[in-house]
């Protein structure tokens, strides 16, 4: 049994047939049933195309990658400012994590994402903000949560309870 405890990169280097392994699982889709379990969301995003999420020994939900994605979507916007405009970005996620639609903000890298109950509204108040203070970007973007995004917000739901 394969058992991978770090990223796909990681491993790649070490163990350049891993690809080859995941890229023959992902060529038995429609043709086989292969169970694998792994907590590599990027892996399972890449090969599988049903999901199961447990958590402490719990299934929390079950769906194809289409149905996590389309059943818990949250809005997410991400934005990367062109360099040495820290202060007009500080600014915009203080304005941003102000505004009825942020659900969400993490600032990193260089890049900001924002998550929104609203994408209309955060779509356009987000463009909003940037323009009142003439932030040049790079890129504006509206993203899909990856597995790993449904999956911290799906423990985070069961946590509460």
């Amino acid at each position: 049994m394969l058992k991978v405890s770090v990223s796909l990169d990681k491993w790649l280097d070490e163990y350049p047939w891993y690809r080859d392994v995941l890229d023959i699982i992902a060529g038995m889709r429609g043709r086989s049933t292969v169970f694998m379990s792994t907590h590599i969301l990027a892996d399972v995003e890449r090969v599988c195309d049903r999901v199961a999420i447990i958590n402490k020994g719990r299934l929390v939900v079950e769906a194809s990658l289409h149905e996590l994605q389309e059943r818990y979507s949250r809005p997410i916007f991400t934005l990367e400012p062109e360099a040495r405009q820290e202060e007009k970005v500080a600014e915009l996620t203080q304005a941003v994590r102000e505004q009825p639609w942020c659900t969400g903000l993490t600032a990193e890298h260089g890049e900001v994402r924002v998550q929104a109950n609203d994408a209309a509204a955060a779509g356009m108040g987000i463009l909003s903000l940037v323009a009142e203070r003439g932030i040049a970007l790079v890129r504006f973007q509206r993203d899909r949560p990856s597995l790993e995004d449904i999956f911290l917000q799906l423990v985070e739901v069961e946590a509460s309870r």
